[in-house]
């Protein structure tokens, strides 16, 4: 966890500069894709490589796309959303993530016990990726970031 955090730091490091350049729904699809696939490496490399250095190495660098990700998901609500609507949808969205968490949780478990732990864990991976690629389909049509609304 230490190791990705440190990730983290330098995530918003790199995604400060690159905010300037990417709009909220491409920083949010790239971040989603970089981390799936990081994390399918993090979880996939020790049937290759009996190393715990490359594990550290991945988990520094899944917490820079993890940065890009949420920064571009915190921009996207913040401008979409108009200024009396705003602590709705974070309290929503909160909401939302923290029924899913515990949902996951309890699926997780089951299916871990039943299939693995591995397999559980690449499946989210690929999620994650696949979400990345929806969000740049769908939300990164042009490449610019719509004006805030205004009541």
């Amino acid at each position: 966890m230490s190791a990705q955090a440190v990730g983290g730091v330098l995530g918003g490091l790199v995604v400060g500069s690159a905010a300037a350049r990417l709009s909220p729904p491409r920083l949010l699809g790239l971040g989603a894709v970089l981390f799936g696939l990081v994390d399918l490496a993090i979880f996939v490399y020790p049937s290759f490589v009996q190393s715990i250095a490359v594990g550290l190495a991945l988990f520094v660098l899944v917490g820079i796309p993890a940065a890009g990700m949420l920064a571009g998901l915190q921009t996207l609500l913040q401008t979409s959303a108009e200024d009396r609507f705003r602590g709705r949808v974070f309290g929503a969205l909160g909401t939302t993530q923290a029924l899913l968490m515990l949902a996951g949780t309890l699926l997780g478990g089951a299916l871990g016990d039943a299939v693995g732990v591995v397999p559980v864990l690449v499946v989210q991976g690929g999620a994650y990726v696949a979400a990345g690629i929806l969000v740049l389909v769908l939300l990164a049509h042009d490449g610019k970031q719509a004006p805030p609304r205004t009541a």
